[in-house]
């Protein structure tokens, strides 16, 4: 098991980090002192941008970047990021607070991000058997998760949507013809996935009112206090935060629930090991949910699906930068089984439901 402390090495050829350009940016963009900073290493996991560890006099850093490769229009903008987390931090106390933005190519080669860094676990995968071991605070942490999704979409949207990052009109139709069209761009049309899209653009559902959406919300983009799994202390990955439909937050996040008795196949990469015992079904989350925040869950459905469609376009994406560079973590060879599983899944989920 990997702990969420645990960094990894960054080799001194690094291609995401120049330590002596990044040490004398740093020095000159915010006065800080070259002998007091540390950079001490980078964090694992993670399909997309990348994170690195730093500490200057007492106080520890999240340097974020993008991942290497031609990117997507859009995609990864640290310094939409930065500004989002600015607006969020002050009234969500589990968002990060932001430090420094830095656009200056010259520094990393890409622009970046400077944030505080939060201590505890992140829950993926690995941590399966630790799980399994206390089913009854498996609970606990079903209902962290959706509760803390309901607190969030509390968050009053409009300073968002007036520094310009959030357009709540036409949201869930815009959001599927991005991800329609970045699924065509990259050339994804055979009968499976096709019938999957097929499907999603007839049955496309009415908005009801914004909030502020979260946009990739699962266990693993939360961490916990490592003494009590279930005191969350920091909700991360922010690049994708927007105003829109509160429940594409929800579908995402039975995106990643797998119930005992779904298909084995449904746990490789799923990052939320929920079946293992204790946690809540898929069923039983979003009726908490819908109790607690008073939305009515009659198309969520189509979430889910849409959840699990915009995986399968972005894990296309992220394989396809894979195959061609040799850059990313050793799991990412598994990306095209990965890819299969999720579109037969989609296809189960239309024909009997989330």
């Amino acid at each position: 098991m990997i702990r969420a402390d645990a960094l990894l090495a960054i080799a001194p050829d690094d291609p995401l980090l120049d330590e002596a350009r990044l040490r004398a940016g740093l020095v000159e963009r915010l006065g800080w002192d070259a002998a007091a900073l540390r950079i001490e290493g980078r964090f694992p996991g993670g399909n997309a941008n990348v994170c690195f560890a730093l500490h200057h006099k007492g106080r520890d850093y999240v340097l974020r970047r993008p991942p290497a490769g031609k990117l997507p229009p859009k995609a990864h903008d640290m310094g939409r990021e930065f500004r989002v987390l600015r607006q969020i931090h002050p009234g969500f106390p589990l968002a990060p607070e932001p430090v420094h933005f830095c656009d200056d190519l010259s520094v990393l080669g890409v622009p970046f991000l400077l944030m505080d860094r939060r201590r505890g676990e992140v829950i993926r995968d690995a941590h399966a058997a630790d799980l399994a071991a206390d089913p009854q605070r498996n609970g606990g942490i079903s209902r962290m998760m959706i509760d803390t999704l309901v607190r969030f979409h509390a968050i009053d949207p409009t300073g968002m949507i007036a520094d310009q990052l959030g357009r709540p009109e036409n949201f869930i139709r815009r959001q599927w013809d991005n991800w329609n069209g970045r699924r065509k761009a990259q050339g994804m049309n055979g009968p499976g996935i096709t019938m999957i899209a097929d499907w999603l653009d007839a049955n496309l559902p009415p908005e009801g009112p914004a909030t502020v959406v979260h946009n990739d919300f699962k266990l693993d983009n939360l961490m916990v206090d490592a003494s009590d799994w279930t005191c969350p202390v920091a909700l991360l990955d922010w690049d994708l935060c927007t105003v829109g439909d509160p429940l594409l937050d929800l579908g995402i996040l039975l995106t990643y629930w797998v119930d005992p008795q779904d298909p084995e196949s449904w746990r490789l990469g799923a990052s939320m090991p929920t079946w293992v015992g204790g946690f809540l079904t898929r069923r039983e989350a979003a009726q908490r949910y819908a109790e607690h925040s008073g939305r009515g869950l009659d198309t969520l459905l189509w979430y889910v699906v849409f959840g699990n469609f915009r995986v399968v376009v972005a894990l296309s994406q992220i394989y396809e930068r894979y195959q061609r560079t040799g850059q990313g973590p050793a799991h990412f060879a598994l990306m095209g089984e990965r890819i299969e599983i999720i579109q037969d899944k989609c296809r189960h989920l239309i024909a009997a439901g989330f």
